[in-house]
């Protein structure tokens, strides 16, 4: 074996070999097709397997492997054959068979018994065939396949808008539903279907990405997804698992006089929302499976295998995996690995906003009166209260074309609901509430993904280590997916508005707060010069001063130029200066103005706790807050739902609520949290 210590031993055929059945799935190739080499079991096994399997060789021994380049034939694919393992008709392949040999064998006879005993692993009969410590392998381009049921968990959030009513009615909805569903997606691109055969009764099975290759997730076709249900419809189920107390008619929502179309609407954004959600989740495993090597890992007992479980890895060889992932694994055969199963333990909710909601006095009024738009890229599905949203200016049409409108909308929503919440009036339900932003880059640059780590920073969460990783992998990191957001909750509102009981925060404190943010979120890869002027007058009280005392844009500008020095760049500084300006100057004006009502409504209620919610002074006070909350809708600046808006509000909660960000790409994914603090305002009331 000396002669294969550095390197390997080419084979080659006069011929092209069949393989397979009568139908002659797969052929070897003629001329320079194959190889043997020699591997230890550290460079020859996924890392999970090898270090999780602890497979190890007796002294003097090595893996003395034979690999040759095949191809799937188109007649092989017409039948339902033992050698596809999920490749397409023409798609090149390798096959590789390694078995245990003396390091001091003669070559020539090792070389003979290893092709004697070259296995492709097709079915059991194979994989029971095969030496012990023997393992076998395909690699290639395809599909592996899995049709199975999954618990979709579903974040419902309330939303208000205005007028908010007073009364004590409200619609009761689940915290955290989770919907049945079948999905049946697919995993397409390189991979690798390994084979160990541990001892005469063990073998594991192991679905890896090829090197150098991608692997993706994806849906196709209308049976995507369902209910598990057969026969139960999927907008009922929904609707049931989010509104427990709703009396959803039995796979007949058209008597609730909902129009076939929007039936159809709905179907199509539940069914679309979830499969995001979950094809997201998935992917996210499966590109986190490269740091372990495994995607799929299965450990089979051999003996204790029945007809059932003898089926499902053979379907599994043939890549599909529907049997062998089902929720109960079949009997001999234990899961070590599997991003199906992770994803049935954590996967991404399917975010569903309810803006509205907390108008409407009945599940049944507020399903007559909304629209069903999912957001094009996020895939979040919104429900929007038609009356409410034309009632602060929101055109519907705009909203299903147009994400950021979307967005912004869901930011109004959210404000108002904070402001809803604080006022104690009314149906006060336990809810939490999110400030969120989200921004998707097809081909991620480094500076895109330095930015926004910067907005974990300005979040207080800890990213040294999610940086030095970003920078390890500079470069172009491919379709990457950036949300952040923070929760608020009963706990947290009142600091949103107030000082102390009834006491209002200044318009000073939010412009405060405003600029602070917008200093954090600055992007790092911004013109030195044009940054280091904005975070300067950003930072300085006396400037801002001086500018908002400016009006118009030329006497705005005259102050910039009295204070910064004059460059080419000054036009571009003045002009993103003033939009600094503007956005922080219309959320302060706002935030102000929606806590001065507030402040009024809390003194009143805890001089006169509410007894009659018709009483007159009451309902003036709810009408002027009313107005203001419309007023502040109305304008709502659009940089509103933007990673500045998120901070400004995570900096008037006191940064104590939860937080998290996620940052998904092909190279890497970074999971980051902060946890919730206690509120100092909860001491103080």
């Amino acid at each position: 074996m000396k002669d294969l210590k550095s390197e390997s031993v080419q084979l080659s055929f006069k011929q092209s070999v069949p393989l397979g059945t009568s139908t002659q799935e797969i052929t070897i190739k003629a001329k320079a097709s194959g190889s043997v080499a020699l591997a230890d079991g550290k460079s020859l096994f996924d890392k999970e397997m090898y270090e999780k399997e602890k497979i190890e060789l007796p002294a003097g021994q090595k893996y003395l492997s034979t690999s040759f380049k095949a191809s799937v034939n188109p007649e092989g694919s017409k039948t339902v054959g033992d050698l596809k393992f999920g490749f397409g008709v023409g798609v090149d392949c390798t096959l590789t068979c390694s078995q245990p040999v003396d390091e001091n064998s003669e070559l020539a006879p090792a070389i003979k018994r290893a092709i004697e005993a070259f296995t492709v692993p097709a079915d059991i009969e194979d994989i029971a065939s095969m030496p012990d410590l023997s393992v076998a392998s395909v690699e290639g381009n395809g599909s592996i396949k899995f049709s199975v049921e999954i618990d979709a968990p579903i974040t419902p959030i309330s939303l208000a808008s205005v007028p908010t009513s007073i009364s004590g009615i409200g619609i009761k909805v689940n915290a955290g539903p989770k919907l049945g569903v079948q999905i049946a997606p697919s995993i397409t691109g390189g991979y690798r279907l390994q084979v160990s055969k541990l001892d005469r009764d063990y073998v594991l099975l192991a679905y890896s990405r090829k090197h150098g290759e991608k692997l993706e997730v994806t849906f196709t076709g209308s049976a995507g997804i369902s209910a598990t249900v057969p026969g139960v419809d999927l907008v009922q189920e929904f609707l049931k698992a989010v509104f427990p107390d709703a009396k959803i008619p039995e796979n007949d929502l058209k008597r609730l006089n909902i129009s076939a179309d929007e039936i159809k609407a709905m179907t199509s954004a539940i069914e679309g929302g979830i499969e995001k959600s979950l094809q997201f989740s998935l992917q996210e495993k499966l590109d986190a499976s490269i740091e372990h090597g495994t995607a799929f890992l299965y450990r089979i007992h051999l003996p204790e295998l029945d007809a059932t479980a003898r089926a499902a890895v053979n379907h599994a060889l043939d890549g599909d995996l529907t049997m062998i992932e089902a929720k109960t694994s079949p009997m001999g055969v234990t899961r070590v690995r599997s991003i199906v199963h992770d994803t049935r333990e954590n996967s991404r909710a399917f975010r569903l906003s309810l803006f509205g909601i907390l108008n409407a006095g009945s599940v049944h009024d507020y399903l007559k009166t909304t629209k069903w738009i999912e957001d094009r890229e996020t895939h979040d599905v919104t429900l929007v209260d038609t009356a409410s949203a034309s009632e602060v200016g929101y055109r519907i049409d705009n909203l299903a074309k147009d994400s950021q409108k979307l967005r912004r909308l869901l930011a109004d929503g959210a404000l108002a609901t904070c402001a809803y919440k604080a006022g104690k009036t009314g149906y006060q339900p336990n809810i939490t509430i999110s400030f969120w932003a989200f921004d998707l880059q097809q081909s991620a640059p480094l500076a895109w993904m330095q930015s926004h780590l910067n907005i974990a920073d300005a979040l207080k969460m800890n990213a040294p280590v999610a940086k030095q990783t970003i920078t390890a992998s500079a470069g172009r990191f491919g379709r990457t997916i950036f949300n952040a957001e923070v929760k608020l909750d009963d706990a947290l509102f009142d600091s949103l508005f107030f000082e102390t009981e009834g006491v209002a925060h200044s318009e000073g404190h939010y412009v405060k707060l405003g600029r602070e943010a917008m200093v954090k979120v600055l992007p790092p890869d911004l013109n030195a010069e044009i940054r280091d002027a904005r975070q300067a007058v950003l930072r300085d009280e006396r400037i801002w001063e001086e500018l908002s005392q400016a009006g118009a844009f030329d006497n705005f500008r005259a102050i910039l130029a009295s204070h910064l020095a004059r460059s080419s760049a000054f036009d571009l500084i003045a002009n993103d200066i003033y939009g600094d300006y503007l956005i922080i100057e219309w959320w302060a004006t706002a935030m102000s103005g929606v806590a001065r009502p507030l402040a009024e409504l809390r003194r009143f209620l805890k001089e006169k706790p509410l007894t009659d919610p018709h009483d007159n002074n009451l309902s003036k006070l709810r009408g002027k807050l009313n107005q203001q909350i419309r007023n502040v809708l109305l304008k709502t600046h659009d940089r509103f739902s933007d990673p500045w808006g998120l901070v400004a509000m995570d900096l008037a909660s006191g940064q104590r609520g939860e937080a998290s960000m996620l940052i998904s790409s092909p190279a890497l994914t970074l999971t980051l949290k902060r946890e919730k603090t206690p509120s100092a305002m909860a001491a103080v009331l």
